[in-house]
Order: C-alpha cells, then sequence, then structure tokens
C-alpha cells in the first residue's frame, strides 16, 4: 500500500503545483531554482494531498486508511529532513507554516461545508485555505531569492489562484460531493430547495474575502 501511494506522488496536483509555482516565480526573476528545493517542496506537500483524500472520500478498508495517513506523513517529514539537510533552514519554518495553516483551515471545513449549506461569502471564506497552499511554493521562493518586497504580490496571488484551483474542482467533482455530503456553494446549487441559483445577488455582486490577513476582491 505504501509503495502504490508513493508511486502516486509525481502525479498528485497538489504536490506538483507548489513546485511548479516556486520554479516559474524564480525563472521570472531571474533565478535558477535548485532541484534539491523543488524535491523538498514536493515531498513536504504530500500529505495535503492523502489527508484530503482520507476526509473527502472516507475510505472504509483500514489498509488504505493506513496508506493514506502514513504515506503522508512518511513524506511530509522525507520532505522538511531534506530541506534542513541541502542547507534550507531559513525556507523550512515558512513551508512548515503554510502546510500547518492549510492543514487548520482544511479541519475548519469539516466544520462548516461539511455540516450546513452556505452563501457564496461563506463558502469562499470557507475555502480560502487554498490560498496558503499555492502560497507554499511562492513564499519558498521569495525567501530563497531574499525577494522580500514580492510578498504583498505572492499573498494576493496565492489567494486569488487557490479560490479559482478550489472553485474548479469542486465543480468538477459535484456527483461525488453530494453523495458525500460535502456542502459546498455548488452543490447548494444542484439541491433543490436550497440556493436559487438565478438570483443576481450571487451572479453579479461583489463580495469581499478575507482570511487572516490575506485578502482578495471579486472582479
Amino acid at each position: 500500500m505504501l509503495e502504490s501511494m508513493f508511486n502516486a506522488i509525481d502525479s498528485r496536483i497538489i504536490n506538483l503545483c507548489p513546485m511548479a509555482l516556486c520554479d516559474t516565480i524564480l525563472s521570472d526573476i531571474g533565478v535558477s531554482c535548485p532541484d534539491t528545493l523543488l524535491t523538498g517542496i514536493g515531498l513536504a506537500t504530500f500529505s495535503i494531498s492523502t489527508y484530503d483524500d482520507l476526509v473527502d472520500e472516507l475510505p472504509r478498508d483500514q489498509l488504505a486508511i493506513a496508506g493514506l495517513i502514513y504515506a503522508g506523513s512518511i513524506s511530509t517529514l522525507e520532505g522538511i529532513r531534506l530541506l534542513i539537510q541541502n542547507g534550507y533552514e531559513e525556507i523550512t519554518p515558512i513551508v512548515i507554516d503554510c502546510i500547518n495553516k492549510n492543514h487548520y483551515h482544511q479541519t475548519k471545513i469539516v466544520e462548516t461545508l461539511w455540516k450546513k449549506p452556505h452563501d457564496e461569502k461563506g463558502y469562499l471564506d470557507a475555502i480560502c485555505h487554498t490560498g496558503y497552499w499555492v502560497a507554499i511554493g511562492l513564499n519558498a521562493a521569495i525567501a530563497y531569492a531574499k525577494r522580500s518586497d514580492l510578498q504583498s504580490f505572492v499573498d494576493e496571488f496565492s489567494m486569488c489562484y487557490g479560490l479559482a484551483c478550489q472553485i474548479f474542482d469542486d465543480m468538477r467533482e459535484i456527483d461525488d460531493d453530494l453523495e458525500n455530503k460535502y456542502a459546498d456553494f455548488y452543490c447548494d446549487q444542484a439541491r433543490p430547495g436550497f440556493i436559487n441559483p438565478n438570483k443576481s445577488q450571487y451572479s453579479h455582486q461583489e463580495t469581499p474575502r478575507t482570511c487572516n490577513g490575506i485578502s482578495a476582491k471579486s472582479q
């Protein structure tokens, strides 16, 4: 089971995206991105994917549960070890902080979206954890390049891109989410008697989004 989990590391968007964003922003500012940094980030973020699968899919097989928990934990610890071993002592706490904030807000989702339907603002506030996921690679990159002047850009981009990714994912998995009783905004629209998707307030009204200091405004 663990071997099959580890074989999936190079195909999971949740750990590939922070690597790609780290590499891209460094390339954009003319800094070469070392493979050792990308490897550490990719391994460290794998638990975000496995824990998400565990909560969302609720497997009944004990071996599957064990594989998701332990493969994610082993990978994350190995990624952190590699970051430290390769001299990224200042970057490692940044990566850990973003991962922990993502895990925290993922837990909050269980207390909100898994319990009751939400309007648009409630839904967007609940999924703000995706901003911390996107920020992992970007924050690591600007720390590596010593470009703290880019922090405000990273914060805004992380929130906006993270929300876009989660909205797309939720729209793509409406049938599964309805079956698992996950009450995101789009599932509510798919349920008769809940939210009317034709109401103008959901189509045209601008709603400020805020989440622990990271903010964005819908366009």
